[in-house]
């Protein structure tokens, strides 16, 4: 099955519905924290 019709680039690949990069070197509790605190100052 194919992917449905979305940005693609190097090491990332987003749409409406879906967010995904890698992230070299970081620990998924990291990302976790980084995503969680997204929108806060």
């Amino acid at each position: 099955d194919k992917l449905p019709v979305a940005h693609r680039r190097r090491h990332v690949f987003w749409n409406e519905s879906y967010f995904i990069a890698s992230c070299c070197g970081v620990t998924v509790d990291v990302l976790k924290k980084y995503v969680e605190n997204q929108g806060k100052a």
